[in-house]
């Protein structure tokens, strides 16, 4: 989805009528008084004969653009306003309605901060007939199944969508039905874009006014056939899959169940009773059906009671476990997920360990010497040589430094940060570098001069022959404990010096690896003993980055506020996120008073994540509007969203550095905490290079603490808004040729 093109867009709202006199004026007079002034009011009325049309011009503003004809009914006049629009976004605003005054101010600010966002579903209070406040509707992201009537349906006054996302699914190439008018829309933008919950009152929705087409059950019945109709046409054979693999397995059903009765196909009713029944017995004993009745998530599990078996001795049954320990990382149960990879490795599968060691170091309450231990558990099942393999180091002349790096993916974000701008800035005169690749990669994505070369996994020893051919000095394992790294191989020794960096924030327990790059902060003295390799120790900090903003013009824009709320926030994986994190945070929104909490990161694609997190945090009757949970593209985060922030807040007990680094680059600074590990200490390193040690807490009380009094500095916090990114560069934390120059002496000092 591309970007909004100012930040300023023009709005479209549209009203289609027909003789509403009695309640226009008080909706058109809610549009006239927004305090976002570049809209258009787009009104398709019916030909109306009892002063509607007059009602309307008599208001003189030329933003309201009135056509009014004849038309086949309501969905036919939606269809005709719609595609009189020629705002880059669209809302709507119906005869005996009100959007609040804020209402589009709001709605153009989170599209500026989320440009991957199609549409946004908001609250809205629920009045009578006399404009009075009798409940309230609140929203809740776009579902099909409730759009098929489980639930309820998305009241179309509370969406804002984006213009060009409705072309796309065909607004003006379209023959769109007017027998299920905006379920249509709904289903067909759902299906290739993002539709995102905003929580906060939008404007007012009339249940009791006559003539409203919610309350006609003619209208009803006409929409309900429709539907059905439209499903038909649009998922075909496939609409039980689509169903099945995508929502909860008692929804999926209900659902299922629903639409065939209503066809009168009562046989397929009672085969998929007799099928869902059976999923409930199958596997009594199994641990994916425990977790399964445990957790209430549907989409995974029930992928893993159709297609897989259950033993986790057959490869089918490795993948089903990995699977549901992934399942439970997202759902922040992080013990439970090691308890699954900690099985499987103890079965022997591959990878199982790492992803288990890896796991540890973001489960609450790991130590030192655990991490440690588990380590040299793991380490151990390598084979190593009897006998030390000598290598000796390449001599050209003594001023040619050979260094090689190995990464899995040369892609990731953390590569792309902060090795690939590290490596075009070492001296070429001084140092030879190679980059070996595990996978695929394209050439362009390296520095130029960089030699590239491409293993074989599938060839007994490549990678050692291939090392030792090129007489490497020094190797850098950067993959962690990812699958596919060479610590397996590097065990059998193949340079003279090898060290492991980024990848796993903790020590390997390979006494081949001779080194782990680290700084004073993250590995002092009483941790170093904990590590089986030596310390490298870099400074000011032990690595930099290089954080282009991706704005053309290289600006960080800063949109107007539209509340005096401080806004705490967080862009970390949901895979460093935890309950005891979360509860954390929950405390820190409920002591500072008109705060939010900004929370947004990829794995936000998966709506059982999302609602994981929100459950989580709204048990602390934080308010929904306290709480915004958005997706976001991997690659980037856009300058408007971290322009909404006021303090960013690190996670515990493994830090964010990559985001924290962003932020600071912006003018954000972060809260964290000095953790018992090097993982969780990496936010404090980046904080203190920072010149913001002040800013890291010592346990998690005084984390609370230190949120709570940094969120009345306002004015501290807005000077470090504009001295924070060339402090930082200053430090060398963004400097990336500065850090190379230390990096490089570093490495050579070794050989």
């Amino acid at each position: 989805m591309s970007p909004l093109t100012t930040e300023t867009p023009l709005v479209s709202v549209i009203m289609f009528c027909r003789n509403r006199v009695n309640f226009i004026r008080r909706a058109i007079q809610s549009i006239l008084n927004q305090t976002y002034l570049n809209w258009e009011f787009i009104i398709q009325d019916g030909a109306s004969t009892d002063g509607t049309r007059e009602a309307i011009e008599s208001f003189s503003d030329p933003r309201i653009k009135l056509v009014s004809e004849p038309d086949s009914g309501p969905f036919d006049a939606m269809w005709r306003a719609y595609k009189r629009c020629q705002g880059e976004i669209t809302g709507s605003c119906l005869s005996d309605e009100e959007l609040l005054p804020n209402a589009l101010a709001e709605g153009v600010h989170f599209f500026l901060c989320n440009p991957e966002t199609a549409a946004i579903v908001r609250d809205l209070h629920l009045i009578g007939q006399d404009g009075s406040m009798v409940d309230r509707y609140n929203s809740s992201e776009f579902s099909f199944l409730d759009c098929l009537g489980i639930n309820t349906s998305m009241a179309l006054q509370s969406i804002l969508f984006r213009r060009a996302a409705l072309l796309e699914i065909g607004l003006t190439t379209h023959d769109w039905r007017i027998d299920c008018a905006d379920f249509e829309l709904h289903t067909r933008l759902d299906q290739i874009h993002r539709i995102d919950c905003y929580p906060g009152l939008v404007g007012k929705y009339s249940q009791q006014t006559d003539g409203q087409l919610s309350t006609i059950p003619e209208i009803g019945f006409f929409c309900a056939i429709g539907q059905f109709r439209f499903i038909d046409d649009y998922f075909r054979a496939n609409l039980a899959i689509n169903l099945l693999r995508s929502y909860p397995l008692t929804d999926a059903h209900t659902a299922i169940k629903r639409l065939y009765r209503t066809k009168g196909n009562r046989e397929l009713e009672e085969k998929l009773d007799a099928y869902f029944n059976s999923l409930e017995i199958q596997y009594p004993n199994d641990p994916i059906q425990t977790a399964k009745q445990a957790i209430g998530i549907g989409k995974l599990f029930l992928a893993l009671a159709i297609l897989l078996p259950v033993s986790p001795t057959s490869s089918e049954g490795h993948t089903a476990y990995c699977l549901v320990a992934e399942m439970l990382e997202c759902l922040l149960d992080i013990e439970k997920a090691m308890e699954f990879w900690s099985a499987l490795a103890d079965l022997g599968f591959p990878g199982a360990a790492e992803r288990f060691l890896s796991a540890q170091l973001r489960a609450p309450g790991v130590q030192p010497l655990q991490l440690l231990g588990n380590q040299k558990k793991w380490a151990g099942q390598f084979i190593v040589p009897t006998s030390p393999v000598m290598i000796t180091p390449h001599q050209s002349g003594g001023s040619i430094l050979r260094l090689a790096f190995h990464a899995t993916d040369w892609s990731s974000i953390e590569i792309r940060h902060q090795i690939l701008p590290l490596l075009a800035q070492l001296d070429p005169e001084h140092v030879e570098t190679i980059c070996y690749a595990s996978t695929p990669i394209h050439p362009l994505q390296f520095p130029p001069k960089l030699r590239i070369t491409q293993l074989n996994d599938s060839l007994p020893n490549d990678f050692r022959k291939r090392v030792r051919s090129d007489h490497i000095d020094i190797l850098i394992e950067l993959s962690g404990l990812n699958p596919g790294n060479k610590f397996p191989t590097m065990a059998e020794r193949c340079a003279p010096v090898q060290i492991a960096y980024l990848g796993h924030m903790g020590t390997t327990g390979l006494r081949q690896v001779d080194y782990q790059i680290a700084d004073d902060v993250i590995c002092p003295s009483t941790l170093a003993k904990y590590h089986t390799e030596k310390i490298l120790t870099l400074a000011p900090c032990y690595c930099s980055f290089d954080i282009p903003c991706p704005l053309p013009d290289n600006s960080f824009p800063q949109p107007r506020r539209l509340d005096n709320r401080f806004t705490f926030g967080s862009f970390a994986s949901t895979s460093l996120m935890n309950k005891s994190l979360l509860d954390c945070w929950a405390r820190i929104l409920l002591m500072t008073p008109h705060s939010r909490l900004l929370l947004s990161c990829p794995e936000f694609n998966s709506r059982d994540c999302r609602a994981a997190i929100r459950q989580c945090l709204e048990s602390h009757n934080i308010p929904r509007e306290s709480l915004m949970i958005l997706r976001r593209n991997p690659e980037v985060i856009s300058p408007y969203l971290t322009a909404q922030l006021d303090l960013y807040l690190d996670t515990f007990p493994h830090s964010d550095p990559t985001n924290i680094a962003c932020c600071l680059s912006r003018g954000i600074p972060s809260l964290s905490l000095a953790g018992s590990t090097m993982a969780g200490r990496l936010g404090f390193s980046l904080l203190t290079a920072a010149g913001l040690s002040h800013y890291v807490a010592k346990d998690i009380s005084d984390y609370e603490d230190l949120a709570f009094t940094l969120s009345s500095r306002t004015e501290e916090l807005q000077r470090l808004k504009q001295t924070l990114p060339q402090t930082i560069f200053q430090n060398g934390l963004t400097n990336v040729p500065l850090f190379a120059q230390g990096f490089q002496s570093a490495l050579r000092k070794l050989i």
